[in-house]
């Protein structure tokens, strides 16, 4: 889902479902903007994600229920925020879609064990 940053004039909320091959997630954005062209984003996001064991390499599905506070720039941020991420976008529309699957796939890279390697002590070298 795209919206045109000038149609975000006030507090608005979207929702989101995504179902692909690794995410079966519901998600809703509440947005809201601090300036012309900075948008004040809490997104909270549930469901499943397929990931792989990282000592034994099996697929597992693991749960997420995640909430995240964020910045959405329209066009290049010239700043910082010591405390939340920056998201820049530079074709004057908001992408919900690939917010939400940026933060999927962040996710999916931590270092996740199956129930089987949870078992398993430390790797002794």
């Amino acid at each position: 889902m795209r919206i045109a940053f000038n149609k975000v004039a006030k507090e608005n909320s979207y929702s989101l479902d995504l179902e692909n091959e690794r995410f079966s997630v519901k998600s809703n954005f509440k947005i809201k903007p601090k300036t012309h062209s900075i948008l004040h984003c809490h997104l909270d996001f549930h469901g499943k994600i397929d990931t792989i064991c990282n000592r034994c390499g099996i697929e597992i599905a693991k749960e997420v229920d995640e909430k995240i506070e964020l910045l959405i720039s329209n066009g290049i941020f010239n700043g910082f925020d010591d405390n939340l991420d920056v998201v820049e976008f530079l074709d004057e529309f908001v992408d919900f879609d690939e917010i939400l699957l940026s933060e999927l796939e962040l996710i999916s890279t931590n270092y996740y064990n199956c129930g089987s390697c949870e078992d398993i002590g430390e790797l002794e070298y």
